[in-house]
């Protein structure tokens, strides 16, 4: 199962959230996603002594992930959606450091795994 197999369900998950987020302008979620990849990226930096982080991390791409979706539920449902929104413009810079954090993430578990947790 492919991801856009899956997003279209997932976005129709999250519709039931729009109505009351819709008071919230969409750019302050989109700026709540980006604070999850930002969080996210310096808990990287941290993780390397502290591998309980690592427990942490996806929580926050998840939840990265769903505001990016809400977002755009949310700019569709209040009418604020734009052309520059549309097009991905967080798109770009977004899912750059998320490919690269998972990336990160996948090889680190792999290493605590293989080391028993040492």
């Amino acid at each position: 199962m492919a991801l856009y197999d899956v997003k279209p369900r997932f976005r129709a998950l999250l519709a039931r959230l729009v109505p009351a987020l819709s008071p919230i302008h969409p750019d302050w979620i989109t700026l709540g996603g980006f604070a999850c990849s930002l969080v996210a990226a310096i808990l990287f930096a941290w993780a390397e002594e502290r591998r309980w982080l690592f427990l942490v991390i996806p929580l926050l791409l998840l939840a990265r992930i769903t505001l990016n979706a809400l977002d755009g539920l949310v700019a569709q449902a209040t009418g604020k959606a734009r052309a520059f929104g549309e097009a991905g413009r967080r798109r770009a810079l977004s899912q750059f450091s998320v490919r690269a954090q998972v990336g990160r993430t996948v090889a680190l578990w792999s290493q605590v795994l293989s080391e028993g947790g040492k």
